[in-house]
């Protein structure tokens, strides 16, 4: 009877069946962390540039191309593209509109598709309104778990500045 009792205490092998079911769930953590990470810097990296775009847009000196700020829809997007390291934004991820300031809804010209805005078209008070959508890139898009989820996830900042060109 006694060999029958020190079999089944022995627990020679327990350390390695609990390390082999719970090393899957950590790693998911530690990979999950990263990624959400990852996410947030990249989230940021979408805001700065909308940001950028629209402090641009908003100015009313002249720009490297030659034309004033608030109506070089060129600029606004070179400006908003500048800075941006982690992700890259193409001229169709950015759009560039204008309306006539809060609470008004409309959007009378735009630099994506026409009618463009011309110096006169944009009065005190009207807004350039930057907006931005990539495609977000998981960092760890290979691990299970992880990444997979996040493919096809887009990320979306929107940046608007009032514009006085009436103050020059």
């Amino acid at each position: 009877m006694g060999g029958w009792t020190t079999f089944v205490r022995d627990t020679r092998g327990v350390a390695m069946t609990e390390f082999a079911i719970i090393m899957p769930m950590l790693f998911a953590l530690i990979f999950g962390i990263i990624e959400f990470g990852h996410f947030v810097a990249y989230s940021n990296a979408v805001e700065t540039a909308a940001r950028e775009g629209a402090r641009y847009g908003s100015a009313v000196g002249i720009g490297p191309n030659g034309v004033l700020q608030y109506v070089d829809c060129l600029g606004i997007r070179d400006a908003a593209r500048a800075k941006i390291n982690l992700v890259t934004i193409n001229n169709p991820d950015v759009s560039v509109t204008y309306d006539e300031g809060p609470a008004t809804g409309s959007e009378p010209y735009n630099c994506n598709s026409g009618p463009f805005p011309a110096v006169s078209d944009v009065a005190n008070g009207g807004r350039v309104i930057v907006s931005i959508t990539v495609a977000y890139d998981p960092l760890l898009d290979n691990i299970p778990l992880v990444g997979q989820f996040l493919n096809g996830i887009s990320v979306t900042a929107v940046d608007r500045r009032s514009i006085y060109p009436g103050n020059v």
